[in-house]
């Protein structure tokens, strides 16, 4: 896009400023366009590692759980023998 403006300006024919201002109007509205993906995409994987902590230590409680009722559990039979 560098030299476009300078191609623009020093063309004196309307289809050549018109084909120049019409690609740096696509060349602005697609880095533009990338940057909102970029952020969208990144966006939405902190969301999904998120999730995944976050069921990851739902799990990690539900073990917990269990291990400690499992363990109750084995007190209660070695008690009763």
């Amino acid at each position: 896009m560098r030299y476009l403006g300078l191609v623009a300006n020093l063309s004196g024919l309307p289809h050549i400023i018109d084909i120049c201002i019409t690609e740096m109007v696509a060349r602005t509205l697609k880095r533009i366009f990338n940057a909102h993906v970029s952020s969208s995409i990144l966006e939405h994987q902190d969301r999904i590692v998120q999730n995944q902590k976050e069921r990851n230590e739902a799990h990690d409680a539900q073990m917990s759980l269990n291990n400690a009722y499992l363990n109750d559990n084995e007190i209660t039979l070695a008690a009763g023998r």
